[in-house]
């Protein structure tokens, strides 16, 4: 099997596409830190760190993997 293929396919087709719809604080803005499998916000404490790290992912996602908007 091919990992890279596996991986590839596990970012753009369940992890990004999770976060994208789960993640965002669409009232306040920014990327909840803490959610259930389910995408329920457990804590709606967002961390500085996070937020960075999250659109350093988005954008390393577009660049290397997927140029999906």
């Amino acid at each position: 099997s091919d990992w890279g293929a596996r991986y590839r396919r596990d970012l753009t087709e369940n992890i990004m596409p999770f976060w994208l719809k789960h993640g965002l604080d669409r009232l306040h803005g920014g990327v909840y830190t803490c959610l259930d499998r389910d995408g329920t916000v457990i804590d709606t404490t967002k961390s500085v760190w996070f937020q960075g790290r999250f659109g350093f992912i988005c954008a390393f996602a577009y660049n290397h993997v997927a140029r999906k908007p």
